[in-house]
């Protein structure tokens, strides 16, 4: 089944998801966000903000570029990091960054607030634990 699945996604030209990689269409997202920020630069990290390098702001376009799991602006109005699983990422942006670009115009998602959490399912885990 996943040889068929495989082909017929290479044959219509699908991206299929995968764990540890941003879609190509987040890369463009990605890239139209941070241009639209004004940012031709970026500074971009491995996870837990290990060897930061700067990077082109275009270069989120290349068909085979990595992608890392940590960017932020060099004036600091805006972080982005893709959850270690790759199951989400969050951007962090100033206030006079959103009202340059909104995220909610390039990503699908959601704003998080002091009550979300992250646990899929488990429910609020804190409580428990502070019952014990």
């Amino acid at each position: 089944d996943t040889k068929k699945m495989l082909s017929i996604c290479k044959d219509r030209h699908l991206f299929v998801p995968d764990e540890g990689c941003y879609s190509p269409l987040v890369q463009i997202a990605l890239a139209r966000f941070v241009k639209r920020l004004g940012h031709d630069e970026v500074i971009v990290a491995d996870h837990f903000g290990t060897s930061p390098r700067q990077m082109r702001s275009e270069d989120f376009l290349l068909p085979d570029g990595f992608v890392p799991p940590e960017i932020y602006a060099l004036d600091q109005s805006a972080y982005l990091s893709i959850y270690t699983d790759y199951h989400y990422f969050l951007v962090c942006q100033s206030k006079r960054s959103i009202s340059v670009a909104n995220p909610m115009d390039y990503f699908e998602g959601f704003f998080a607030d002091e009550n979300t959490n992250d646990l899929w399912g488990v429910g609020d885990l804190g409580d428990s634990l502070n019952d014990h």
